[in-house]
């Protein structure tokens, strides 16, 4: 007869529960800290990149806003100067050029705002001596009133001085057109001093 095989019994080892030892221990500890350390590490690196990109965003933006300041300015800049162009041209070389019709129209309002209705109203007018022929043309043609048109020296070609009966009335255009540039050269310099935002990005 051949030997009885002998076979190995497992029965005791189901039995007995694996007991961890320290080295297992250790190594779960390594396995979690590692994990802590990294989902930590990745946090932080998504935190910082979100930074980052608000940052850049914010910057653009910043400079896309300076961008669009420079250029109004530089537009309002070159409209005011062209408009500055315009109306020095007007009030220097159009309005003194038109001064003396303008003067003739005045001195006409004024009479008849002052005699009307009073026909024995004895009518004295004084002007520079450059305008004694438009005035007397004007009076001739728009007024039945006896008028006595003296020259003055001293007076300017928008001046006039307007004596009807007891009331006397001084006509200065030449003030006027004064005063006039005199407020258009402030504008224009006051538009092109900087503003509090304009020195901000200087």
């Amino acid at each position: 007869m051949g030997r009885p095989i002998k076979l190995e019994c497992f029965d005791n080892a189901f039995r007995e529960e694996a007991v961890p030892t320290r080295v297992d221990v250790d190594i779960e500890d390594e396995k979690l800290k590692s994990f802590d350390s990294g989902y930590r590490a990745g946090w932080e690196d998504a935190a910082n990149a979100h930074s980052e990109e608000q940052a850049r965003i914010s910057s653009e933006l910043a400079g896309n806003l300076q961008a669009l300041s420079f250029t109004y300015h530089e537009a309002r800049s070159a409209i005011l100067s062209e408009l500055e162009g315009l109306l020095r041209g007007v009030v220097d070389s159009v309005l003194p050029g038109s001064i003396r019709d303008m003067l003739g129209e005045t001195v006409l309002s004024q009479i008849a705002s002052n005699a009307e209705g009073l026909s024995d109203v004895t009518l004295e007018i004084v002007v520079s001596p450059d305008n004694i022929e438009v005035i007397e043309a004007l009076i001739q043609d728009r007024t039945d009133l006896p008028a006595t048109i003296a020259a003055e020296a001293s007076l300017g070609a928008g001046q006039a001085f307007l004596r009807i009966g007891e009331s006397e009335r001084k006509i200065d255009l030449d003030s006027t057109l004064e005063e006039l540039s005199a407020s258009m050269t402030a504008f224009f310099e006051q538009s092109r001093e900087p503003t509090a935002g304009e020195m901000q990005h200087a």
